[in-house]
C-alpha cells in the first residue's frame, strides 16, 4: 500500500518570515495505513535544512518534501510516537509527495543522524488522556519496560569535523544510492570518527 494524504491543505505564512500555521487539518496515511495528523492552527517551522544548503536542495518551506516536513515537525515536537517511527513517516512521507529515492534517502539520513530523539516513555506519558482522574485500574502483568535511548541525537553539538565526516558519509551513500533505509540509519549512527 502507498502512503496518502487526505484533506486540504492551506496555510498562512506567519510575519516571522519562517513559520507557517496550518487553515485546515493535514492528514497522511503512511504505508502500513497508519494516520498522521497535523491539526488546524498547528504553527511549524518546515524542513530544518541548514541555511548554507538551501541554494543547493531548497529553503525550509519549498520543494515537495514540505508537507512532509510539516508532518515530521509536528510529531517531533508532540513526541507522542517513537522518534525512530516519526523520522521514518517523513522518509514515507516525502516519497508520497513526489520527492526522488535519492533525495528522500538523504534527507532521511540527515533526520536520522541529527533529528531529535526521546525516549520511548516519553511518547508513552505523551499518550495519557487529557484531564486523567489518576485513577488507574491493576493490570494483571507490568507493563513492559521501554528500551532507553539516548535523548542527544549523534548530530548534537557536534563540531566542524564530525559535520565533515558526516558529509563524508553522505556523498558514499548518494554513490551507492541502493541502501535500503535501515542501512541508512545504520550509516547515521556508525562513530563519527
Amino acid at each position: 500500500m502507498a502512503g496518502r494524504y487526505e484533506g486540504d491543505f492551506l496555510v498562512t505564512l506567519l510575519d516571522d518570515g519562517r513559520n507557517l500555521r496550518l487553515e485546515s487539518d493535514l492528514f497522511y496515511f503512511d504505508p502500513q495505513g497508519v494516520r498522521w495528523g497535523v491539526p488546524k492552527g498547528a504553527v511549524v517551522d518546515g524542513a530544518s535544512i541548514p541555511r548554507g544548503f538551501w541554494s543547493a536542495v531548497g529553503g525550509p518551506l519549498t520543494g515537495r518534501y514540505r508537507n512532509a516536513s510539516i508532518i515530521h515537525d509536528w510529531f517531533c515536537d508532540k513526541r507522542t510516537r517513537t522518534w525512530q517511527a516519526t523520522h521514518r513517516v517523513f522518509y514515507d512521507a516525502m516519497r508520497t509527495s513526489g520527492v526522488g529515492e535519492a533525495r528522500a534517502k538523504l534527507f532521511y539520513y540527515a533526520v536520522w543522524w541529527g533529528g531529535p530523539r526521546w525516549e520511548e516513555r516519553v511518547s508513552l506519558n505523551a499518550n495519557l488522556p487529557a484531564g486523567s482522574d489518576f485513577s488507574f485500574k491493576r493490570v494483571s502483568s507490568p507493563a513492559p519496560v521501554p528500551e532507553i535511548i539516548p535523548l542527544d541525537s549523534p548530530g548534537a553539538g557536534t563540531t566542524l569535523i564530525d559535520h565533515k565526516a558526516a558529509a563524508k558519509r553522505m556523498r558514499a551513500m548518494l554513490k551507492a544510492q541502493n541502501l535500503s533505509l535501515e542501512e541508512i540509519e545504520g550509516l547515521a549512527d556508525a562513530p563519527q570518527f
